[in-house]
């Protein structure tokens, strides 16, 4: 028993001497010895050099082997990726380095290049390079230390196909291998080459090319031979920075604007020049005072100036084109410094950029542009003599579509400011969508909506703020005066809903006022002008407006707001209203008394009837107009308002006015009187005129005109809400048959079938017979007197005839006796034909 004890403790021992020898013959690690595996790249083109950056944790700390046996990193490339073999590594070409972890942190140390060992590739597996890592960090790596490998110098070549890829580490002690993310590559961006710039004379004749490394400065140069010069870019990148040499060159690409491309920084120094369809990339500055700069179809946009366009030169014309300042470089889009006009195309900004910084004493046009961006300014405005006019466009998502500290600004013409403005924690605390410190500005028949602020905020004493005939919805705050001072005028605005703004969202700070009084009962198409003593707005509203001053003397000149929409601002008009025929007209600042306004309000549907009702607030019913009239010719209504005239031009301020339609009164209208032609007239001429006299109370008149009593198929016939005739005569100009019978008939009408207020006279008929056909008159004998006629008398010999017999008279009794023998003959043989 003991000796078989003995035995097993024997092998007992020798089993934990050969473990401990194991052990100490190799390094300790765990069995999965990396964790946190990952590889940037330099670049992720295909096929080109790349330096890769691996790193990895260690799980355990690694340490040196007793014999020395070396402890290696063995990194397998994906297929397809190139490395040097062994040997053709570089001094520097690796470094390696770790963190001290529980241990020592080992210093960043490139390879020596015996260290490294280079597996090639094979068809089904990339490169694999092995590591000798211990020896060349020069001691251990503690637990939990993050190691690095970098393979500098682009000697690693990514593989040649775009896709994801990822490659593998592990050790010499264990070959587990990790897998790391994967990473993509990509094709480059190949940038262009110089394309071929040709140059014409002012005839359009070619007169040379180029196509070296400043092509477009050489063709500059030979454009100086005269002026009017076109200059033809290829398509190509340029690193050319132009200066115009001489007047009037036009460059212009022969390609597409986006594979023309210019990256050095163009100067116009010279009058009248064109730039057209290009891509500049380097900025563009406008120096010359004169310059006449013309801007169209390109594309602005640059990684190294901070604006695009500086404009400091004379009138300068941007039409069609795209800029851009998002990135890090660009701050400004245009810059005005000289009269600028702005048509069409976009810009786009982000961060704390501005579309369009308006800073000195000139004018600006911005026409049907869209400005928009997740943050930044549309335009701003900061001096006295500024002045901007905004048609149409739009501003959408930016920190704020206009920053007005001075000058004079006008937004009109469905202008659209959308989703601008910067909300704060609570109303006004943050960017209004507007904002107005000082200045004249007016914005009608537009729109601001959705902004998380106020829409407009006249904050520092505007001067004067028109906010009138615009939509305004879906915003948290609409309008506030906050400075304390001056007043913001916001009527005759349509507001979302027929009471007006809600509660809350107008405010105004003490000494400062804010009017929303006549808000709209619909969006309007409204315009506005200021300091004027007439307005024609017929195109735009419907409506024209006169002030004169009653028995002689200076006009004043006044504010003047007019507004036309389609629906009922108030309650129900008494009579039927006409399509489109609600109104809102602003007469302000009537300082003289005597002032009297005419007003015209334009409407397809005018009659003789038509009546101006005007609402009045303090009695809260529409009333006739005191002084008004029609003019049918000219398709309007009018009235009149002054200081004591219903209505009164301060109660204009917040009045709406309708065009109704009085239903007919039956039994009103009587039959014409028939005027020409007479009833049984018989000597009307071919070509007629008709004529009747006029009727009281009548819009117009129908007529016919027929060759049957029945006027069944009339050769004329006009009626109808437009056909019916709105004079007292008709001619007819088709020439009529002589000596014919034609019947006519006339009769008066009001209203129309469309309102179902029509009502007709009965008809006043005539008859009449055209002339007859005259008869030719028979031509005068003309007897001419014959001339003397001289008769010689000739020896004349007469030679007398033979005589001749006469017939005797019993021949014709035998022609007689035989014609009756015939006669008698021939009733035998008839006769005798009826018996058989």
């Amino acid at each position: 028993m003991k000796r078989k004890f003995s035995k097993i403790l024997g092998v007992g021992v020798t089993l934990v001497l050969l473990c401990s020898l194991l052990l100490t013959a190799s390094p300790v690690m765990a069995a999965t010895a990396i964790t946190g595996l990952t590889v940037s790249l330099s670049t992720s083109d295909i096929s080109t050099g790349a330096d890769y950056t691996i790193t990895f944790d260690a799980t355990n700390a690694v340490t040196a082997t007793a014999d020395g046996t070396p402890f290696d990193i063995i990194i397998a490339f994906p297929l397809g990726t190139l490395v040097p073999a062994t040997g053709a590594w570089g001094a520097a070409d690796i470094s390696v380095q770790s963190t001290a972890g529980f241990g020592t942190a080992r210093p960043v140390k490139d390879l020596d290049t015996s260290a490294i060992v280079t597996t090639a590739a094979t068809t089904t597996v990339g490169p694999i390079v092995s590591l000798d890592l211990l020896a060349e960090l020069g001691g251990d790596i503690g637990e939990g230390a993050m190691v690095r490998v970098q393979f500098k110098n682009t000697v690693v070549t990514n593989p040649a196909t775009i896709g994801a890829y990822a490659l593998s580490v592990s050790t010499s002690a264990d070959t587990t291998a990790v897998t790391s993310p994967t990473y993509s590559t990509v094709a480059p961006t190949i940038g262009g080459v110089p394309g071929t710039v040709t140059w014409d004379n002012s005839s359009g004749v070619p007169m040379g090319s180029d196509s070296g490394t400043v092509p477009i400065q050489t063709a500059i140069g030979h454009a100086t031979m005269g002026d009017n010069f076109t200059i033809k870019i290829g398509t190509g990148t340029y690193t050319d920075a132009p200066n115009t040499g001489n007047d009037g060159v036009t460059f212009v690409a022969t390609g597409a604007a986006a594979d023309t491309i210019i990256s050095g920084a163009w100067t116009i120094d010279q009058a009248t020049i064109t730039l057209d369809g290009l891509t500049i990339t380097g900025g563009i500055t406008v120096t010359a005072a004169g310059t006449t700069l013309t801007i169209k179809n390109c594309v602005l946009s640059s990684t190294t100036v901070a604006t695009l366009l500086d404009i400091s030169g004379a009138t300068t014309t941007i039409q069609d084109c795209t800029i851009s300042t998002v990135g890090t470089t660009p701050t400004v889009g245009i810059e005005v410094n000289a009269t600028t006009v702005v048509t069409g195309g976009s810009i786009t900004v982000d961060g704390t950029d501005v579309a369009i910084d308006h800073d000195t004493a000139s004018t600006l046009t911005l026409t049907n542009c869209t400005i928009s961006g997740a943050t930044g300014t549309g335009l701003k405005l900061d001096f006295a003599t500024d002045a901007a006019t905004i048609t149409g466009g739009s501003f959408d998502g930016l920190s704020q579509a206009l920053a007005i500290t001075n000058g004079t600004v006008t937004v009109k013409d469905s202008a659209v400011i959308n989703n601008c403005g910067v909300a704060g924690a609570t109303l006004g605390a943050g960017t209004a969508a507007v904002a107005i410190t000082a200045g004249t500005v007016s914005i009608t028949n537009s729109t601001i909506s959705n902004s998380p602020d106020y829409a407009v905020l006249a904050n520092g004493g505007a001067a004067t703020t028109n906010v009138m005939f615009n939509t305004l919805t879906g915003n948290l705050g609409n309008v506030n005066n906050a400075s304390g001072a001056g007043a913001l005028n916001a009527t005759h605005n349509w507001w979302g809903v027929a009471t007006g703004p809600a509660s809350g969202t107008v405010t105004a700070a003490t000494g400062g006022t804010v009017d929303t009084s006549g808000y709209l009962g619909a969006s309007a198409v409204g315009t506005f002008t200021t300091t004027a003593s007439t307005y024609a707005a017929k195109a735009t509203a419907n409506v024209d407006v006169s002030i004169e001053l009653v028995g002689g003397g200076a006009v004043t000149a006044g504010i003047i707001g007019v507004g036309n929409y389609a629906e009922n601002p108030q309650d129900a008009t008494p009579d039927p209203a006409l399509a489109d025929g609600f109104f809102d007209v602003y007469i302000g600042t009537p300082t003289n008394a005597s002032d009297v306004a005419t007003v015209k309000l334009y409407n397809a549907n005018i009659t003789s009837n038509t009546v101006v009702y005007v609402w009045s607030e303090l009695q809260g019913a529409w009333a006739p107009c005191d002084s008004q009239g029609i003019n049918a010719f000219g398709g309007y209504a009018w009235f009149k308002t002054g200081a004591t005239i219903t209505p009164s031009i301060t109660e204009l301020g917040g009045t709406p006015l309708a065009l109704v339609e009085p239903p007919a009164v039956a039994g009103v209208l009587v039959a014409p009187v028939i005027s020409a032609p007479e009833t049984g007239d018989d000597t009307v001429a071919l070509t007629p005129t008709f004529a009747w006299e006029a009727v009281p109370a009548a819009d117009g008149y129908y007529f016919e005109f027929a060759d049957n009593a029945n006027f069944v198929i009339p050769l004329i016939k006009i009626d109808g809400d437009m056909g019916r005739l709105i004079v007292t005569a008709y001619h007819y100009a088709t020439e009529l048959p002589y000596s014919t019978a034609y019947y006519w008939r006339v009769k008066a009408v009001s209203g129309t079938e469309a309102a179902g207020t029509l009502a007709e006279s009965p008809w006043a008929s005539g008859v009449f017979i055209t002339m007859d056909e005259p008869e030719e008159p028979t031509p005068p004998i003309v007897v001419e007197e014959a001339p003397p006629v001289v008769i010689e008398q000739p020896d004349i010999i007469v030679t007398l005839p033979a005589e001749t017999p006469i017939t005797p008279s019993w021949i014709y009794v035998i022609i007689g006796v035989g014609a009756v023998l015939v006669i008698a003959l021939l009733v035998l043989i008839v006769r005798t034909r009826r018996v058989a």
